[in-house]
């Protein structure tokens, strides 16, 4: 492979920043991580055997980004591309804190940028949750169809992508939008308790309760909250590397590409999900969908320490289509979900 030119990237420090930072130093002569006053010293310790890394000290949420206006010069001393990662995800975040870090934050990068001359490609890692409520399929060039978003991360992550579409400047754009994104296929190593780990985290909690376990081989049938046509397009976080890797090296196009990295096509039911759940924590009961608007789902969902908006997972209809994925990855083998679910469950071993 052809070593290319220098890339700015932000979030590096992140789940799936420094992984990728980690992939693909060798494919560039010069890696500028931008990063945070105190992240600054944790970023050295993560990279600090990759010799073509230098750090730019900088902050997104602030409208001026950079604590050295001399770094400016650096960045654009040649030609560069741009991997935008940083962001803040939480399903619980607030209304504000979301803005600042994902618009505010998008927009304060595209607006350096415009005082950058040899700014060539800026890849933007955005979120299949900009679909929001969409049913039906959500091709790779759709994004406002209407839809709404129950909570701030997927609302900015949105507006994040409207102005980078909409961004004028004379660079090549490309949208990565990630799925589900869960631990490492091989470890099952994973940052923090979200998505679908909600639910793992919480069935363990439950069954080191004697009580539960003893109530849970008495009853046959356990209502829950799910769609059974809803599927989670889970990806590992090793896959959605491996994706921006090859995306990162083809050739630049003249127009704007968008990927949906979401791993197998048709995802992977909700219905199998919690069944293979169970399995692992040897609960006997079978699991009936009940809907979202049932009486008393509220009280039932706070019974079993669930944030609300975690449901959307469960009652996910949209499909994403792959067009381009297919056309320009043909080489990129996502894990099969069978292949990495027993890493992904094993650690929630009670």
């Amino acid at each position: 492979m052809t070593r290319k030119r220098r890339v700015l990237i932000t979030g590096a420090t992140g789940f799936l920043g420094r992984r990728l930072v980690s992939a693909i130093y060798r494919d560039y002569d010069e890696l500028l991580l931008l990063v945070r006053k105190e992240s600054l010293a944790r970023a050295k310790r993560l990279f600090n055997n990759i010799s073509n890394c230098k750090f730019i000290v900088g902050d997104l949420t602030d409208s001026e980004i950079l604590d050295d206006e001399s770094d400016l010069r650096l960045i654009n001393n040649s030609p560069f591309d741009v991997i935008h990662m940083a962001a803040l995800y939480s399903l619980e975040v607030s209304d504000h804190l979301a803005y600042i870090n994902n618009v505010a934050g998008t927009q304060h990068l595209l607006h350096l940028l415009e005082q950058c001359s040899q700014c060539m490609v800026f890849y933007h890692i955005s979120t299949i949750a900009v679909s929001g409520d969409f049913k039906g399929v959500f091709y790779e060039s759709d994004l406002d169809c209407g839809q709404s978003w129950s909570n701030p991360y997927a609302r900015t992550k949105f507006v994040a992508e409207e102005l980078v579409r909409s961004w004028q400047h004379q660079v090549t754009k490309v949208i990565i939008r990630p799925g589900i994104v869960v631990g490492d296929s091989q470890s099952g190593d994973f940052d923090k308790i979200d998505g679908p780990y909600y639910l793992l985290d919480r069935m363990r909690q439950l069954c080191h309760n004697r009580g539960m376990r003893l109530l849970s081989k008495l009853i046959w049938i356990v209502p829950f909250p799910y769609d059974p046509k809803a599927s989670l397009p889970l990806i590992t976080v090793d896959d959605v590397v491996s994706g921006v890797q090859q995306i990162v090296a083809l050739p630049p196009h003249n127009h704007l590409l968008t990927f949906h990295l979401t791993g197998e096509s048709s995802g992977v039911p909700v219905s199998l999900f919690l069944n293979d759940m169970l399995r692992f924590f040897k609960l006997t009961p079978r699991i009936i969908p009940i809907g979202r608007n049932t009486p008393l789902i509220g009280r039932f969902v706070s019974l079993i320490g669930l944030p609300e908006k975690a449901l959307d997972y469960l009652f996910q209809s949209c499909r994403y289509d792959q067009a381009n994925v297919k056309k320009y990855l043909p080489n990129l083998q996502c894990k099969r979900y069978a292949d990495f679910s027993k890493r992904m469950f094993s650690k929630f071993l009670l």
